[in-house]
């Protein structure tokens, strides 16, 4: 990696921030904007070359562009991969990388929104649980938008964790190495039940990583999920989002539409407070992002996640959530109120469907 001159400065923050980059410019200068307010003590920037055919070269200089006129405000190394690796390959090489000199770093991918609040959230966290080895991610989404947070402490724990915008240590890094090859291993599919205590949720996990070890999909996070919950690592969570994801378009490198996990979160800001939360997942909240994403939304969980919605008059997504969980069928009692109270709107909806129910 070349360091970029001009770069001078150590910030707030303990940890580097590392930026993976590629075509898009939608997103990169509030991204830029939010690393040099947090003033990180290095930033590393990795640039993916274009694809064969040049289709993607235009917009592969722009990004260029941009990060070379970039006021930095810390050490900045950028590098430039001399052919095209994919996002696995870019992103996979870059973490190794970074993790080879330091010993922790936040992750941010060039499609995403950021609160102001995300960078010292995950370096926060990074120092909170730096020797605690049950804990192997921080992640700044959190899809259901807000979670239950008993006492202020700000996270929970979940099994799962979505890696756009992220953070974990070299210690937990390197439980990837053999993660594939553990995989095969007689045992390994009852560990990764018992981890994720939910038989819908590990049935599908292992599909997943059956196509990961045949080589029917490559995709960076999946190898990397499957390191961390063979290991029993648990992912943090922010009880109120911090990231939103914005990749799923028609310029999408991999999923190309939009999934209505995706449309609940908004940005937020969060204070950490109190004890640390017990090192236990979240099962209720992991349940939930499994059957958003998978199109399995109970009645029950529909209404969970209504309530909320109303309350902020995002009626129309409230309607949405609940129709979607009747999968064309006819709504219960408790169902049939809410939708009710949705269309209506107006304060204390939620408080009235409640006591209903």
């Amino acid at each position: 990696m070349s360091a970029v001159a001009g770069c001078e400065g150590e910030g707030p923050l303990r940890a580097p921030v590392v930026l993976f980059v590629y075509r898009r410019t939608a997103f990169l200068p509030s991204i830029l904007e939010r690393i040099a307010a947090a003033r990180p003590p290095r930033v590393f920037v990795f640039a993916d070359a274009p694809r064969e055919g040049g289709e993607d070269a235009e917009g592969c200089r722009d990004v260029l562009a941009l990060i070379e006129e970039w006021r930095c405000p810390a050490p900045l190394e950028f590098s430039v991969a001399p052919r095209n690796l994919g996002n696995s390959g870019r992103v996979t090489s870059g973490v190794d990388a970074v993790l080879a000199e330091v010993d922790r770093a936040i992750f941010i991918e060039d499609d995403v929104a950021l609160s102001p609040g995300f960078l010292p959230f995950c370096d926060a966290l990074l120092e909170q649980y730096a020797e605690t080895p049950e804990v192997m991610m921080i992640s700044g989404l959190n899809p259901l938008d807000r979670w239950a947070d008993e006492g202020g402490r700000g996270h929970h724990f979940s099994t799962l964790g979505h890696a756009q915008a992220w953070a974990t240590w070299r210690r937990a890094w390197r439980r990837r190495d053999g993660a594939l090859g553990r995989w095969q291993e007689m045992g390994a599919r009852s560990e990764l039940a018992a981890f994720l205590g939910d038989d819908e949720i590990g049935a599908e996990r292992a599909r997943l990583y059956d196509a990961l070890a045949e080589g029917r999909v490559t995709t960076w996070d999946y190898h990397w999920a499957l390191a961390r919950q063979l290991a029993g690592g648990l992912c943090a969570v922010p009880s109120r989002n911090l990231a939103l994801h914005r990749g799923n378009d028609p310029g999408a490198a991999h999923v190309r539409r939009r999934a209505l996990l995706y449309e609940l979160a908004q940005l937020h800001d969060l204070s950490l407070g109190g004890p640390p939360p017990q090192l236990k997942p979240d099962r209720a909240f992991d349940r939930l992002i499994f059957e958003l994403g998978h199109n399995r939304l109970s009645s029950a969980s529909a209404r969970r996640l209504a309530r909320p919605l109303i309350e902020d008059g995002r009626r129309l997504l409230a309607l949405a959530l609940l129709r979607h969980a009747m999968r064309g069928g006819v709504p219960d009692a408790e169902t049939e109120a809410l939708m009710r109270l949705a269309l209506r709107g107006g304060g204390g909806a939620t408080k009235a469907a409640e006591n209903q129910e």
